[in-house]
């Protein structure tokens, strides 16, 4: 059987590479029905952007692995047993995190969690499993382990993530659905094992699709090669070379900084038209946040987007600290979960209240910033009153009080807040002066304390706002690893050199090590639109700008 044709498409930074690839989809989806088009990408919500207005063809679309789980059609999942596997085999005990290993971060913090031994041994052997590695070859201690791991999946009759593509590739010739069109997003950081899987499956379509950008690998540490990408010649090889995103400044320290990188595909790059600037912050550091805050004040001022960037999360934490104590908003939409990145959620899930939502309630009569300027109905009386601290505030029976009021839009009575609120209580001054900055210290100094913890920072950006709906703009700062904003955009990019201590041992050792290093930084210089701020190391584990 003849291979089918590939199409390989370099999408280097800012270069429109979604939206290059969401009109080729577009075009075969119309040209041979959405059914017949497979969509992976590293994320399901990666593929479902790709897919556009057919996101509701859900089995067209997916990660790899949810193809090949479609494909084999069984298995329970071994990382989801990581306790009975303890049990049968404590000499190799994994911790929890080991069986939810997540690529929101980067290998050089911490990889895949590695807290024990067993930990290590589990991530070598899926690493050597990806590449493709003869087991005769592995280190005698992976073996150990990997015996063990494949005895515990055979009694218990469980997959692991890695047989997913591994049962795939040795026994399943076509994709599911027998799809005529693949396209695979994002493949520099497809492993070997997934590359090979992609190619086999291709030999039964008409073509297949493979973008990425071999300057951008990230993910070297899960097993991920730019030998294997960029593996023979393709069919039809296409460079989306015009950034939209990259200013000339920019783009010519990008352009200095990637051709350190020893192993690429060279490839033509042209910048936005735009000057843009690169420059030096000679007094900030990772370990010197407020030098970066003064800074930044010009760009906030100036209603700019600012993304905050370090290689390892614990790098971010000063910043962090700094952000809050100042006021100012800030988030990461790329990672939504990570709660130190995200401290203020409007929106806390069904059926919960988040303490955002609770200070706004509470200002709902504070002239000075509500738009409505009228005291709360019963809904909101009860979202701000259930955090107050009950000693020297609230009447015995003040919570069944607040739950025979049910839920109701209607306003409170001065009659009620009294049925709540002793007469003794502070609060019946702070409510006959309801300024803003009266109201915001009674309510940090009265709520219960783990919530008064938790309100430090919205009352924070409110004092310093002092406008009602601060609370609910889409923050100007972004913080988070480089891993985790790859594919994102700001205006100004403040960007540290530092290294954890197995970044820099990686780095020093030169070859692959460095080159997946470099690679790193290449993506944080390219997330600029306008501006790249190179901060100061904070210690000698750093790279050197040039």
């Amino acid at each position: 059987m003849t291979r089918a044709k590939e199409y390989r498409v370099f999408g280097p930074p800012g270069t429109g590479k979604t939206t290059y690839l969401t009109q080729q989809i577009q075009l075969a989806a119309e040209k041979h029905g959405i059914e017949n088009i497979m969509v992976a990408s590293f994320t399901k919500t990666a593929a479902q952007e790709l897919v556009g207005r057919n996101a509701d063809a859900a089995e067209s679309i997916g990660t790899l692995h949810s193809h090949c789980y479609r494909a084999i059609g069984f298995g329970e999942i071994a990382e989801t047993k990581i306790d009975e596997f303890n049990k049968e085999f404590p000499h190799f005990r994994l911790s929890a995190e080991s069986g939810a290993v997540s690529v929101e971060d980067n290998a050089f913090e911490a990889g895949p969690i590695q807290k024990t031994l067993g930990d290590e041994l589990f991530h070598r052997m899926n690493v050597l499993r990806a590449r493709m590695v003869p087991i005769d070859i592995w280190p005698q201690n992976v073996k150990l382990f990997h015996s063990a791991w494949q005895t515990f999946k055979t009694a218990c009759n469980l997959i692991d993530f890695t047989d997913m593509i591994e049962i795939a590739y040795r026994n399943v010739d076509a994709a599911p659905g027998s799809p005529k069109i693949g396209f695979f997003d994002e493949a520099q950081d497809f492993t070997p094992l997934e590359l090979a899987l992609i190619r086999k499956w291709g030999k039964n379509m008409e073509y297949i699709v493979i973008t990425g950008d071999d300057d951008q690998l990230l993910y070297s540490w899960l097993g991920a090669s730019t030998d294997v990408f960029l593996e023979g010649e393709p069919d039809i090889k296409k460079v989306l070379s015009q950034s939209y995103r990259v200013p000339k400044a920019v783009h010519a320290y990008a352009e200095k900084w990637v051709s350190q990188i020893k192993h690429r595909e060279p490839k033509e790059y042209k910048p936005r038209n735009f000057d843009g600037e690169v420059r030096r912050l000679e007094d900030g550091a990772y370990n010197n946040p407020d030098a970066i805050i003064r800074d930044m004040e010009q760009y906030l001022n100036q209603d700019k987007r600012i993304m905050i960037l370090a290689s390892c999360s614990y790098m971010l934490t000063g910043i962090i600290a700094q952000l809050k104590k100042h006021g100012i908003l800030f988030y990461n939409p790329y990672r939504v979960k990570q709660g130190q990145w995200n401290p203020i959620r409007l929106n806390a899930g069904e059926g919960k209240i988040s303490t955002a939502q609770r200070l706004l309630a509470y200002l709902i009569p504070c002239s000075e910033v509500s738009p409505e300027n009228r005291l709360w109905t019963f809904d909101e009386f009860k979202q701000w009153v259930e955090i107050v601290r009950a000693k020297d505030n609230l009447r015995k029976g003040a919570k069944k009080q607040l739950d025979g009021m049910g839920s109701s839009l209607f306003e409170v009575t001065i009659t009620d807040i009294y049925e709540v609120f002793e007469e003794e209580s502070s609060f019946w001054q702070t409510f006959n002066n309801f300024d803003l900055d009266t109201a915001l210290d009674w309510l940090k100094d009265n709520a219960q304390p783990a919530k008064a913890k938790a309100l430090e920072f919205p009352v924070a950006v409110m004092r310093k706002e002092r406008k009602y709906d601060c609370l609910s703009r889409k923050p100007n700062v972004i913080v988070g690893t480089i891993h985790s904003v790859k594919g994102g955009e700001a205006e100004v990019v403040y960007l540290m050199p530092d290294l954890s201590v197995a970044g820099m041992q990686e780095y020093v050792k030169g070859g692959e090590g460095r080159d997946a290093v470099n690679r790193m930084f290449y993506v944080g210089i390219t997330r600029a639109k306008e501006t790249l701020v190179l901060c100061q190391p904070a210690s000698n584990f750093a790279v050197r700008w040039i």
